[in-house]
C-alpha cells in the first residue's frame, strides 16, 4: 500500500506542484520531504516548514464524516492541500530573503498568520486546482451557510484562530 501511495503522490506532485508554483509565483527554497504514517485510522495530513519542509500523510482513506470524502481522489486533495501549506508558509520575498540568507529557515513569518487564514488558502486551493473538493461539496457548503446564519457563531475573538470548520 505504501508503494502505491508513494507512486500516486509522485504523480500528483509532477502534475500539480508546477501549477501551484505558477499560481503563487513561488517555489519552496529547500527540499520538501513526504512521510507516510501508518499508525492513524484517519485520513489527514500535516505540513511543517521548520526546521525542514515536511508533509506527513496518514496512510488511511477517508471514512464517515471526513471532509476528504468531498473529493473523488482524496489523496490528491490531501497532497495539494498540504503542499499549499508548505508553499505559503515557506514563502519569503523582498528584504526578508536577506534575513533568510543569514538566519535560515527561522525566518518564515507566514506562520504568524491566523490558522483560519492558512487553512482557508489550502482548502480553497485543493478545490481550485481540482474543480472538486470541500469548496464545492454541497453538504459542507450547507454547514458553512448554517454557521454563518447563526448570530452566535464566532461572535467574539475567541474563535478567530481556532474555528471548528474552515
Amino acid at each position: 500500500n505504501q508503494k502505491f501511495l508513494a507512486a500516486r503522490t509522485m504523480q500528483i506532485a509532477k502534475l500539480y506542484f508546477p501549477k501551484i508554483h505558477a499560481y503563487f509565483n513561488y517555489v519552496p527554497r529547500s527540499q520538501v520531504h513526504l512521510l507516510f504514517e501508518e499508525v492513524s485510522l484517519d485520513a489527514n495530513g500535516s505540513a511543517q516548514v521548520f526546521p525542514y519542509n515536511i508533509i506527513r500523510l496518514q496512510d488511511y482513506p477517508p471514512t464517515g464524516d471526513s471532509s476528504l470524502i468531498a473529493s473523488h481522489d482524496w489523496l490528491r486533495s490531501l497532497v495539494i492541500h498540504e503542499y499549499i501549506h508548505i508553499v505559503t508558509l515557506d514563502m519569503t520575498n523582498s528584504w526578508v530573503d536577506s534575513l533568510r540568507t543569514v538566519f535560515g529557515s527561522t525566518v518564515k513569518f507566514a506562520a504568524l498568520n491566523p490558522r483560519w487564514f492558512l487553512e482557508g488558502i489550502a482548502t480553497w486551493g485543493e478545490s481550485y486546482f481540482t474543480d472538486e473538493g470541500r469548496m464545492y461539496h454541497p453538504s459542507i457548503t450547507n454547514v458553512v451557510v448554517q454557521l454563518l446564519k447563526d448570530e452566535n457563531f464566532c461572535s467574539d475573538f475567541s474563535c478567530i484562530d481556532t474555528p471548528p470548520m474552515y
